[in-house]
């Protein structure tokens, strides 16, 4: 009878918990700064700053084709768009890993001041998941400014690249990370209940939703950069445990789905499958999460493409579950409904 109670009471949170965690993927999004790029592209390392200064069939200057698989990745920031303003002096884009970025600053007279910088010199910013590299001087007769990204590990790390004139335009509104906050400490409720119900039954669903809702706090404390409020961490630490702790997550979710399922609603063969389904999402989701520069050309792609059977086979054993007439599937069908 005991049991019953907490299965019911773990899928009903389960229930709330994903239906929060579904909007933020969504909700949050950054005020835009002062400057958007104008004109991005790709190349191999043997393309030089020479080469990229004018403006030719390399660039694009619409936003499509955006790629991260290239060595290198192009933005072109132009003059114009600050003419007659203060002159931008930071760069800023939502954290991801990354090698070198190199800046040239390109005049009228075709002078082109460089300054490369490293991951490890990208600042993090309290609250949001944005990161800020100083530029190299910006005159009144600089007419665009060329951006050099090396091994770059997203298309937002590209896409959401804004130049500005003070550090905190790049900062997400005090709003957003509260609501983030909120979200953290909707999760607190739930490692309690799950500590205090495994004291007693000692049942390894229990653990495995308790893990589940840990991984869940870790992916929206990184993601959303809310962990800058609490400690200076490298951008390179907080690009890699965000997705890290959702492949985690999203493990974990398999593994304690093939333990929650009444007895008799799934065949062994499906229990089976489920949990090897969640050892995969750990394992090779989780590689890729690490974003090594020597993966950069396929990681980003497969991370994501790597999720696909996970989402069949998940769905494929709630859907049979639930068709056997399980009471704890269907709790977890209205969880990933939102999703």
């Amino acid at each position: 009878m005991v049991g019953k109670v907490v299965s019911r009471l773990v899928a009903m949170v389960a229930t709330v918990l994903a239906c929060a965690l579904a909007a933020p993927a969504v909700a949050f999004d950054r005020g835009e700064p002062s400057f958007a790029p104008a004109c991005h592209a790709a190349s191999n390392f043997d393309r030089s700053f020479d080469d990229m200064a004018k403006r030719n069939e390399n660039w694009i200057c619409e936003d499509r084709h955006w790629t991260a698989h290239h060595p290198v990745a192009w933005l072109r920031f132009e003059a114009d768009s600050w003419i007659g303003e203060e002159r931008p002096r930071y760069f800023f884009s939502r954290i991801a890993r990354f090698e070198t970025i190199t800046f040239g600053a390109l005049d009228a007279d075709g002078t082109l001041r460089v300054l490369e910088k490293q991951e490890s010199q990208a600042t993090a910013f309290a609250g949001g998941p944005v990161f800020q590299l100083e530029l190299p001087e910006v005159k009144s007769e600089t007419r665009a400014l060329l951006v050099r990204i090396e091994r770059p590990h997203s298309v937002p790390l590209l896409t959401e690249a804004r130049l500005a004139h003070y550090p905190e335009d790049g900062d997400w509104s005090q709003l957003e990370v509260m609501l983030l906050a909120f979200v953290i400490g909707m999760l607190v409720l739930p490692i309690l209940i799950d500590a205090s119900f495994y004291i007693v039954l000692r049942e390894r669903f229990v653990a495995l939703h308790a893990l589940m809702v840990m991984a869940m706090m870790t992916y929206v404390t990184f993601s959303g950069g809310l962990i800058s409020v609490f400690a200076s961490l490298p951008t390179a630490v907080i690009a890699v445990v965000g997705p890290l702790t959702w492949a985690a997550g999203v493990g974990l979710s398999a593994l304690f789905l093939a333990e929650f399922l009444e007895p008799g609603m799934q065949s062994r063969f499906m229990r089976r499958l489920m949990a090897a389904t969640g050892i995969w999402c750990i394992l090779l989701p989780g590689f890729f999460a690490l974003q090594l520069h020597s993966t950069q050309s396929f990681a980003d792609q497969g991370y994501f493409y790597s999720f696909i059977p996970v989402i069949f086979v998940i769905t494929g054993g709630i859907i049979d579950a639930c068709i056997k007439g399980s009471r704890s599937a269907r709790f977890i069908a209205v969880a990933w409904a939102p999703i």
